[in-house]
Parts: structure tokens; sequence; C-alpha cells
């Protein structure tokens, strides 16, 4: 065993898995082509069914660890991964996302230059299941964010996209486990608000994020709902405070709308947009990201099929069903 492996690493990367087998494979070689060398994987495999297992054992490398349970939902089986992380910096991938081999080293080289940093976060580029590029990059477009910055304007994107000191995740307190789609922004947020100004980012994009219809469906009316919980557990206060909490949840009311007209659904992301503009009216009416997303679900009401896929096609985007 070499010296790197003969010690803790570096950097632990957990991988929640759940009947994840096509394209674990891939993740898993994207793991093993980083230019950054001294890490372990941990793949935690949450009550898959049967024929997963196989799949897992091929995959059990001498730096990867996988670790069983009965299906619990993906923020415990994050969890379990985060306390198995024998790491000082801590690493997110989903089972169907892609890292660029400069991504481990671009994390470690932003959080050991500053240890006021916490947490960092890279850009990242739209896939489908083929591969394929979707839309244009999405990019930090700045080098430090503080608690407030993340709650008005959630930047972070995919977990794909985070590298977490382990301590801080330690103070920061456990995964909410009772949080199905959102267990991972309300723990970086957490470990935002312990301290100021301590996210950085790297302008680049370094991850590759699969969308895909096998992904966990979209019910807009549960994700609305959750995510006010995550705000009352976050807490609301008077002044800026509150135009922050309202600018989060405008901002993610033009998030529900994409994924309304990504569903054909564009009726609902109508009424998701009024919501965005009615939260934040002036903040919304300033954001040019609310008037690309209500034209489009807008152009889904009124225009034939045929012009609209070729919208569509010029911008890059699309029902994934399409």
């Amino acid at each position: 065993m070499s010296d790197a492996l003969s010690r803790d690493p570096r950097v632990s990367v957990v991988i929640a898995h759940y009947n994840g087998k096509d394209y674990l494979p891939e993740t898993l070689r994207s793991l093993e082509a980083q230019t950054f060398c001294d890490w372990e994987a941990i793949v935690v495999d949450d009550g898959s069914s049967s024929e997963h297992p196989v799949t897992l054992e091929g995959c059990r490398w001498e730096r990867v660890r996988v670790l069983r349970q009965e299906r619990q939902g993906a923020g415990a089986a994050t969890q379990r991964g985060i306390d198995a992380a024998r790491g000082e910096f801590v690493a997110f991938l989903d089972q169907d996302d892609l890292f660029a081999p400069g991504k481990l080293e671009a994390d470690v080289r932003l959080l050991e230059a500053d240890s006021g940093l916490d947490l960092a976060f890279c850009g990242y580029q739209l896939i489908d299941e083929g591969g394929r590029r979707i839309g244009g990059k999405h990019l930090p477009r700045a080098e430090r964010f503080s608690f407030f910055d993340l709650l008005r304007d959630y930047r972070i994107g995919p977990s794909a996209t985070v590298t977490v000191r382990k301590a801080a995740l330690v103070a920061a307190g456990p995964v909410d486990e009772r949080l199905r789609r959102y267990y991972d922004v309300e723990l970086y947020l957490r470990v935002a608000a312990r301290r100021a100004n301590n996210v950085g980012a790297t302008d680049e994009v370094l991850v590759w994020y699969r969308r895909h219809p096998g992904q966990l469906s979209a019910d807009l009316g549960e994700m609305e709902e959750e995510w006010e919980r995550v705000l009352a557990g976050l807490g609301s206060g008077g002044g800026a405070e509150s135009a922050a909490f309202a600018l989060a949840r405008s901002n993610m009311q033009r998030y529900f709308a994409f994924l309304a007209y990504e569903q054909g659904q564009f009726g609902a992301g109508v009424k998701h947009m009024h919501s965005a503009f009615r939260y934040a009216p002036g903040a919304a009416l300033g954001d040019l990201r609310n008037y690309l997303v209500t034209a489009g679900c807008l152009g889904g009401l009124v225009l034939p099929h045929e012009v609209r896929r070729w919208a569509e096609r010029l911008a890059g985007v699309g029902p994934l069903s399409a």
C-alpha cells in the first residue's frame, strides 16, 4: 500500500447511492481521474434493490469503501458517509454526476490558502443522461460568499460542487434527515452561518450535473413546503434579514417555475413566477433570469409545439420528458 493510502486521506468523497448502477461506474472513473490523488471514496448504499450490490462489489477499489444500510433516504446516507469520513475535507458527489479532473485539486488549494474558508464550491454544466451538454455554464460569479449572500441567491447548485472542512460539518450539526430534497442546501447554509464570509468559490466549471427522468420526481407542492421548513429553521428577523428571506423565497419560486417548465406544466410555471415577483418585487424586477423563465412558461402556453421545440433547441433547454 502506498504512503498516501496508509494514512488518513486529505479528502473523503461521500457518494450516497440508491439504485444508481447505470451511472456509478462512470462517476467513480471521474474520481479516479483526479489530478489530486490523496482521497478516499465512501459509497453509502441506501437499500438499493437486489441487482445493485453486484455492481457495487465491482466498484470496491482500493480507495473506495462501500457501506450498506436499510432504505433511510439520501440525507441519512450522506450523514453516514460524513461520520465515516477520515479526511480533513469532505467532498460530495452524487451517483450520477461527474468531476472534472482538477476538481478536488482546486477545492483543496482554495481551502488551504485561506483558513477563513469552511466551504468551497465551483461552477457546473448540466448534461443529459447520455452526457450531452444542456444549456450554458453555471458559474458562481464571485469569489467569496456570506450566509446571507447564499440565502438570497443560492449559487452553490448541486452537492457535487462542494467540499467542506469536516470540522465545520461537525460543528454545524448533523444532516436534517427529515428533509428529502433540501437536506444538503440546509446543511451548507448552516455551515455558512457559522462565521462571516466563510464560503469561497472557483469561477470555472469543474462538475457535470446530470439531469435525467430517473431522478427524484419534482413534486412542486412538496418542494415548496419543504423549502418553507428550511427557512423556518434558519429563522427570520426584521429589517435586512426579512428582505433576505423574501428574496430567498422569490428566487426559489423561479427555480420551481423552471422545474414546472421542464415538466411541461407551463401554467404552474407562470403561477410560480407570479409568486417570485410578489415576494420581492424590487429585486425580482431587476433580475433578467425572472424574465427569461417567465417568457419560457408563457411561450409554452401559447406557442405551437414545433415553434417551442425550436426555441428550446436554440436555448439549449427543454422538458426532461421531451
